[in-house]
């Protein structure tokens, strides 16, 4: 239900874009999860997870979207973070648990916090992965959510984790 949604987002917002801008140059291990590329509008890259092994297809499989930022630095990242819990909160999820990981992946500066929550409205459990990965002064944004129960986390963040420049 959820990706349907995301999709009839992506195709109306299709409609209001000057054109379908093409695929950034971040490359990442499509094989952990099987990724199909979705959409790109502005600078952002939209991708679902499909799971070969599931027929019919499930409703709960990962998004997620890259973006690439220049002049963001990790202060930048995580008020970004903050920003988007304290969202969360307020229309209307209960965060149940946050880690913060802050370390170097092949030689980059790498910055994520995981955030597991409960919407309070439909009692939908889901992870969200906000990750950076930073060279130089640029940025890119990794921006995950597992919808069910983390049946699909550790391959996302596997996957956050094999992205390359």
């Amino acid at each position: 239900m959820f990706k349907l949604k995301l999709l009839s987002f992506l195709i109306l917002s299709s409609v209001f874009c000057y054109g379908q801008q093409k695929k950034s140059s971040v490359k990442f291990d499509n094989s952990i999860l099987h990724i199909q590329y979705v959409y790109s509008s502005d600078d952002m890259d939209f991708y679902t997870a499909t799971d070969p092994k599931s027929n019919p297809p499930k409703d709960n499989m990962p998004i997620f979207v890259i973006t690439t930022h220049q002049e963001t630095d990790e202060s930048d990242s995580k008020n970004y973070i903050e920003f988007q819990k304290n969202n969360d909160v307020k229309k209307g999820a209960t965060i149940l648990k946050t880690a913060v990981q802050d370390t170097t992946i092949n030689g980059f500066r790498f910055y994520s916090m995981t955030i597991n929550e409960i919407d309070n409205k439909t009692k939908q459990n889901k992870t969200n992965l906000y990750g950076f990965l930073f060279k130089d002064k640029k940025a890119i944004i990794f921006l995950g959510s597992d919808m069910g129960k983390r049946e699909y986390f550790n391959a996302l963040l596997k996957t956050f984790y094999s992205m390359k420049l």
